[in-house]
C-alpha cells in the first residue's frame, strides 16, 4: 500500500511508490521491508531507546490520507516530484502533536546520545535511508580553505556539479557529524553561551534527491518525536520572499503561523559566494521563554531568548555574475544542526560549556586549582568569578580544538594551520596559568579528560593520543620559555616608554607583544600598572580589529564557486585519462576545453587551479575589468590554458612537479610550461604558449599565434610528448623520496611522519616528524641515512611495482599513508624492492632503482616546531652538485697553497690566529678610547652642583669599547672630584656618543655612579633611551649603565645637545 500527499509519495514496503496522478511506479531504490512496522522503529542513542509509537504513525497515516485527495496546480513541480524517489516519512502535524506532550521543555539527552540519535534517525531509518558517511579530516581536501569549517565542505565539489555523488559516495543521500573548527571570532571563546572554535554539526543532505518539503518534515519529526521538544519551544524562520517554505510549515507541517517568521537574507539566504549555487534557508529556533508571549519577537537578535538550532538550506538557484539567477537542474539539500546546541537544550543548562560534552574538561581544571575543596567541582565551579569560569571555558574549548587538529596531522607553527594551532594551545596554557595551575601538567591533564569525551560516530576518534600528547607537550614548553622571554620584552617596552616620557603603553606595542610573543593584554595591563602606566586600549583595539578583519576575509565562507568554467568541462567530457604511468608521448588526443589567458590575469589563472585565495584573486580581477580590456586590447592573448581528453602530463600533485614538454596540434607547435589538476582533481589543465609552425624555429619570447594556428575545441592532438629528460630526473628524485622515508624511519624509528615534500628535476626536499625528532639530527645519523639510500640505489637494482588495490588491503599490507591525508576506497600503492618502501602514490617512479642513481643530502635544517626538512640531490644533479663543490675546494687549495689533505688543518690555525688579532684589536681599541677618555677627562667635565657630568663625542669608537670608555671616566671623575663630606663619591655621570660612519648608524653609552642616581634622580636607561630617540634610535638599560643606537648619523650633534641639557637641569642646584 501507499499513501501519497501534495507532491510527495509514502513508499510501502514493495518498493512502488504511487505519484499523485495515482499512477503506481517503481522506486529507484528499496526501502521498507516484509513485516516492518513503524512501532518497531528505534534510535539506538546511548543510554536511550527513543521509540515513535504506532499511534504516531496512526495519526501521521491520517494526515496523509487527508491531502491524498489533493493535487498540484504545477504541473512541473508535480513531475519533478513523482520522479525523485523522495522516500520520507510525515510526521504528526504541530497542532496534533502538541497536546500530547508536556510543553514544559525537552526531554534530558546526553551528548553522545544526541549524536547517535540524530545520525540513526537518518541512517537506520528503513524510510529516511541516509548513507552514514565518517566525518573528513580537519585539513580538508579543498586548497582554498585552511581547516573544515562547515559540515557541508567535504560534499563541495558534488554541489558543484563537477563530480557525481553515485559515483564518488555511491548514495544520493547522506549523514555526518562533522568536526569543525574555526578562529575568526576566537576572542568571543568564554565570553558568549555559544562561540567555539571546535564543534561537532550534525547534518543530512540530498544531492538531488528529495527537496524542500521533506526536508521540513524530517527536521520537524526529529525535533519534535525524537527530541522531545514541545511545538510550543519552537520557532521557524523562513526567507522573507519563500512562500513554499512558509506554506509547508504552517499548512503541512502544521506550525502555529505565530511561530513562523520571515526573515530578510542577511539571516536566511545562503550563497557562497558572488556566484554559484545558492538559495534560502529555513532554521529552527528553541524558545527558553515562551511566557513571554508574541509580542516584538526577534528571532536574529535576541540570543538571550531564542537559539537556532537547525539549519535548512535549500540549493534551488543558480547565481550568474550579472546577479541574474536560474533554477538549478538538480536541488540540493544541506543542513546542519550544531551538537553543542542541542546539548545545551536537551539537558537544560545556561550554556554550551555547562554541557556534558565539555564540561567534564572544566571539572578537571577545577579540582587541580589551589582554591578547590570538598567534591563538587560543579558547585565549586559556581563560585568562581566571572573571569576565571571565562579562562575555564577557554580551556576546554582550545583543548578540544587542538588534540583533534593534532591528530589529524596538523603540526604547531608559525603559518597556515600550524599557526592557528599554536595560538590556540599557548592560549589554552596561558589560561592555566591564570587560573593558578601548573600549565604543563594542566593541559595534559585537561587533554585526557579530552580523549574520553571524543565521539564514537565515524572519522572522531582519536587514534594515537600519547602522540597528541607529546606534541602538546613540546608546544606548552615552548610556549611557557616564550612567555618568560614576553616579560623580559615587556620590561624593555616599560622602560622604553618612561623613558619617553610616556604615562602609558602604546597599543601597537600591547599588540605585538600578544600577536608576535603570545603575552596576554590583561597581564601586561596589570605589570604596567606596578610601574604607573596603563595601556592604550584603544590603539591596542584597533590591532585586533584589524587582525579579526583580515582572518575573516581569509577564511569568511565556503568557496564553491571557483573553477566553474573547468567544471563545466568536466560534466560535458568526463576526467582527463592520464596514461602518462606508462609513456611519455601520445598521439590521437582530443581538445576538449581552451581558455584563452590575458596576462594581467595569468597568476590569477595559476592561483585558482592550485586553489589558493580565489575569491580575492576573481575580485582583484574584477576591480580592474576595465583596465585589463585596455591592455588585452593591445593584441591578443599569448597563454592559454588547455584540458585534453588525455594526456601523458602528469599534473601536479603529492609533492612532484607538473611535467613540461610540447603539443604537436595540426601544423603548430604548442610549449606546455605547466600542468596543474582543476575540478577536485579530475581533470589535467595544460598551460600553453605558441612555440612556432612545425618546420620553424621556435619563437624567442611569448607570440600570439597567427591565424592558421588557432586552438579549438575538438581539435585533434598529433604528438602531446612530455620532456622525457625533466621526467626521468623528476621520477628519480621522486622515487628517493619513497626510500628517503624509509631510510629515516630505519635510523629514526617507524614512528616517524610525513609532513611534505616536493621534488623535481634538480632536487627534493622531504618534510617530517616524530618522536625522535627533538632537533638536528646527528652527523652520524645523516650519514648512516645517507649510505642506507645508496645501498638500495648504488649497490642494487630493486624492482618497482605499482598496483591498485582497496585501502583496506594496502593497509594490512603496511603501506605508508600521510598522517592526517584523506584516501578513497582504492589507492595506488607503490612498492620498491618487495617491502623495502611501500607507500600510498599516485605519481611517476623509475622501474627499479638502479635508475635512481647517487643519493647526496645537501642540507637538513628545522622549518617548524617539531619539523624537520631534508633536502637531497640524486643521479645527474648529485654529479652537478658534486663537481660543483669539487672545484670550489680545488679554488680553495689554490688560495691557501695547500693539499686537499692539508686544508682543515690549515684553515683551523688561520682560525686561531683570527680570534687572537681579533682579541688583540678589541684590546687595542679600548686603549685608545681610553686615551681619547683622557683627552676628554681634562677637556669636557663640567662640574655642577657638588658634583660632575660629560658629554661628549668619540666618533670612530665601537659600542663595546665606548661603554669602556664611560666607565673609565666615570672612575676617573670621581676620583679627580674625591669624596664628599662623608667622604661618599659625589654626583658624577657620563654619556658618550659615536658616530660609526661605515655603518651608518650611531652609538650612545652612559654611566651614573650611585650618588648620581640617588641624588640628582639620573637614571642611564631612560637618559640614553631619551637621547637615541633624537637619532632615531632608541635603547635602555641599567639605572648605573647602559647603551642605545640611533639610526640618522646627521642628528649626532642635536642628540648630544639634548644630553647636554637634561645633565645640566639635573645637576642644576637651583
Amino acid at each position: 500500500m501507499s499513501f501519497v500527499t501534495n507532491n510527495m509519495a509514502i513508499f510501502s514496503g514493495s518498493g512502488s511508490m504511487m505519484s499523485s496522478s495515482g499512477m503506481m511506479v517503481r522506486s529507484s531504490h528499496r526501502v521498507g521491508g516484509a513485516g516492518y512496522h513503524p512501532s518497531q522503529y528505534r534510535c539506538r542513542g546511548r543510554g536511550n531507546n527513543i521509540m515513535v509509537a504506532a499511534s504516531t504513525w496512526s495519526r501521521m497515516m491520517a494526515h496523509v490520507a487527508s491531502t491524498s485527495t489533493s493535487t498540484s496546480t504545477s504541473t512541473s513541480t508535480s513531475a519533478s516530484t513523482s520522479t525523485s524517489a523522495s522516500t520520507s516519512p510525515t510526521p504528526t502535524p504541530a497542532t496534533q502533536s502538541a497536546t500530547s506532550r508536556s510543553e514544559s521543555s525537552a526531554s534530558f539527552m546526553s551528548g553522545a546520545a544526541i549524536r547517535q540519535a540524530f545520525l540513526d534517525f537518518y541512517a537506520s531509518h528503513p524510510e529516511l535511508n541516509h548513507t552514514l558517511l565518517p566525518s573528513s579530516s580537519l585539513v580538508p581536501e579543498d586548497p582554498t580553505v585552511l581547516l573544515t569549517i562547515a559540515g557541508m565542505l567535504q560534499f563541495k565539489p558534488i554541489f558543484l556539479g563537477q563530480i557525481s555523488a553515485q559515483e564518488t559516495i555511491n548514495t544520493t543521500r547522506a549523514t555526518t557529524s562533522q568536526k569543525c573548527v574555526r578562529t575568526n571570532d576566537i576572542e568571543n571563546v568564554g565570553v558568549t553561551a555559544r562561540h567555539h572554535t571546535f564543534f561537532e554539526m550534525l547534518g543530512n543532505f540530498s544531492f538531488g534527491d528529495y527537496f524542500k518539503e521533506q526536508a521540513c518534515f524530517m527536521a520537524w519529526q526529529l525535533s519534535t518525536e525524537v527530541y522531545n521538544i514541545p511545538p510550543s519551544r519552537i520557532h521557524v524562520s523562513v526567507f522573507e520572499t519563500d512562500d513554499e517554505a512558509y506554506a509547508i510549515w504552517t499548512e503541512k507541517v502544521g506550525v502555529d503561523k505565530r511561530h513562523v517568521h520571515r526573515l530578510g537574507a542577511d539571516d536566511n539566504f545562503w550563497a557562497a559566494g558572488p556566484t554559484g549555487p545558492c538559495g534560502p534557508c529555513t532554521e529552527l529556533y528553541y524558545d527558553f521563554a515562551p511566557e513571554n508571549g508574541y509580542d516584538a519577537i526577534d528571532l536574529a537578535n535576541d540570543d538571550d531568548r531564542f537559539l537556532e538550532f537547525y539549519n535548512l538550506v535549500f540549493m534551488e538557484m543558480n547565481r550568474a555574475a550579472d546577479g541574474s539567477t536560474t533554477p538549478l537542474e538538480r536541488k540540493c539539500i544541506d543542513t546542519g544542526m550544531g551538537l553543542e546546541r542541542m546539548a545545551q537544550v536537551l539537558q537544560g543548562v545556561d550554556n554550551n560549556y555547562e554541557t556534558d560534552l565539555l564540561f567534564p574538561i572544566i571539572e578537571t581544571m577545577v579540582q587541580l586549582m589551589p582554591s578547590s575543596s570538598g567534591d563538587d567541582m560543579r558547585a565549586v565551579y559556581t563560585t568562581l568569578d566571572e573571569t576565571t569560569q571565562r579562562y575555564l571555558k577557554v580551556i576546554a574549548d582550545h583543548t578540544r580544538a587542538s588534540i583533534n587538529l593534532l591528530s589529524d596531522g596538523v603540526l604547531p607553527s608559525n603559518v597556515g594551520r600550524g599557526y592557528v594551532l599554536r595560538r590556540l594551545i599557548r592560549r589554552t596554557a596561558r589560561c592555566c596559568r591564570l587560573i593558578g595551575v601548573d600549565a604543563s601538567k594542566a593541559v595534559e591533564a585537561a587533554a585526557e579528560t579530552a580523549f574520553s569525551l571524543t565521539g564514537a560516530a565515524p572519522g572522531l576518534e582519536i587514534p594515537d593520543p600519547k602522540k597528541v600528547q607529546k606534541e602538546l607537550g613540546k608546544e606548552v614548553a615552548r610556549f611557557l620559555e616564550t612567555l618568560d622571554r614576553g616579560e623580559t620584552l615587556l620590561m624593555d617596552v616599560i622602560a622604553k616608554a618612561k623613558a619617553d616620557g610616556a604615562d602609558k603603553i602604546s597599543g601597537n606595542d600591547a599588540f605585538v607583544l600578544y600577536d608576535t610573543f603570545g603575552f596576554p593584554v590583561d597581564i601586561t595591563s596589570e605589570v604596567a600598572a606596578e610601574h604607573g602606566l596603563t595601556v592604550d586600549m584603544a590603539g591596542f583595539e584597533e590591532e585586533m580589529e584589524a587582525q579579526k578583519s583580515r582572518s575573516r576575509k581569509a577564511v569568511s565562507a565556503v568557496d564553491v564557486t571557483a573553477a566553474g568554467a573547468f567544471g563545466a568541462v568536466l560534466e560535458s567530457n568526463g576526467s582527463t585519462d592520464f596514461v602518462g604511468y606508462e609513456e611519455v608521448e601520445a598521439a590521437g588526443a582530443t581538445v576538449v576545453g581552451v581558455f584563452e589567458v590575458a596576462e594581467e590575469d595569468q597568476e590569477a589563472m595559476k592561483a585558482n587551479l592550485k586553489g589558493s585565495k580565489k575569491e580575492k584573486k576573481q575580485k582583484a580581477a574584477k576591480e580592474d575589468k576595465e583596465d585589463s580590456k585596455q591592455k588585452a586590447a593591445t593584441g591578443p592573448p599569448t597563454k592559454f590554458k588547455v584540458v585534453l581528453d588525455r594526456t601523458p602530463f602528469y599534473a601536479e600533485s603529492g609533492g612532484q612537479v607538473g611535467d613540461r614538454g610540447l603539443l604537436m596540434i595540426n601544423n603548430a607547435r604548442w610549449r606546455v610550461l605547466d600542468c596543474q589538476k582543476a575540478a577536485s582533481g579530475q581533470l589535467h589543465v595544460h598551460d600553453v604558449t605558441f612555440d612556432g609552425l612545425l618546420g620553424e624555429p621556435s619563437v624567442e619570447k611569448p607570440t600570439p599565434p597567427p591565424a592558421s594556428a588557432q586552438l579549438e575545441v575538438g581539435m585533434v592532438v598529433d604528438a602531446a610528448a612530455v620532456d622525457a629528460t625533466a621526467r626521468r630526473r623528476i621520477t628519480a628524485h621522486h622515487s628517493a623520496t619513497h626510500l628517503l622515508q624509509s631510510a629515516l624511519k630505519s635510523v629514526l624509528g617507524d614512528e616517524l611522519k610525513q609532513a611534505g615534500s616536493y621534488c623535481d628535476a634538480s632536487r627534493l626536499r622531504f618534510d617530517f616528524s616524530g618522536p625522535s625528532v627533538d632537533g638536528p639530527l646527528t652527523p652520524e645519523q645523516l650519514a648512516e641515512v645517507e649510505a642506507l639510500v645508496n645501498s638500495w640505489t648504488t649497490g642494487s637494482a630493486l624492482p618497482r611495482t605499482a598496483r591498485e588495490m582497496p585501502i583496506k588491503e594496502a593497509s594490512e599490507m603496511g603501506a605508508t599513508m600521510a598522517f592526517g591525508e584523506k584516501y578513497g576506497d582504492v589507492v595506488r600503492v607503490v612498492d620498491f624492492g618487495q617491502g623495502v618502501s611501500v607507500e600510498l602514490c599516485g605519481g611517476c617512479h623509475v622501474e627499479n632503482t638502479a635508475q635512481i642513481g647517487l643519493f647526496r643530502i645537501i642540507a637538513e635544517t628545522g622549518i617548524a616546531a617539531g619539523v624537520r626538512r631534508i633536502e637531497a640531490v640524486v643521479g645527474e644533479s648529485a654529479y652537478e652538485y658534486l663537481s660543483t663543490r669539487d672545484n670550489t675546494f680545488s679554488q680553495v687549495c689554490g688560495m691557501l697553497a695547500a693539499q686537499p689533505d692539508e686544508v682543515v688543518s690549515r684553515v683551523g690555525s688561520m682560525q686561531k690566529d683570527s680570534v687572537s688579532l681579533n682579541k688583540e684589536l678589541a684590546a687595542l681599541k679600548e686603549k685608545m678610547a681610553e686615551l681619547e677618555a683622557s683627552r676628554i677627562l681634562s677637556e669636557s667635565v663640567t662640574e655642577a652642583g657638588n658634583g660632575a657630568y660629560v658629554a661628549a663625542s668619540m666618533d670612530g669608537t665601537p659600542a663595546a669599547a665606548l661603554q669602556t670608555a664611560a666607565k673609565f671616566l666615570l672612575e676617573s671623575v670621581e676620583a679627580k672630584l674625591g669624596g664628599g663630606d662623608d667622604d661618599e663619591p659625589k654626583p658624577v655621570c657620563i654619556l658618550l656618543s659615536s658616530v660609526l660612519a661605515a655603518e651608518e648608524k650611531l652609538a650612545f653609552a652612559c654611566a651614573a655612579n650611585d650618588a648620581a642616581v640617588k641624588d640628582r634622580g639620573l637614571n642611564a636607561g631612560k637618559l640614553v633611551g631619551a637621547v637615541a630617540k633624537v637619532a632615531g634610535g632608541g635603547g635602555g638599560g641599567k639605572p648605573n649603565l647602559a647603551q642605545a643606537g640611533g639610526r640618522d648619523i646627521t642628528k649626532a650633534g642635536e642628540a648630544l645637545e639634548k644630553a647636554r641639557e637634561e645633565l645640566a637641569a639635573a645637576f642644576d642646584d637651583q
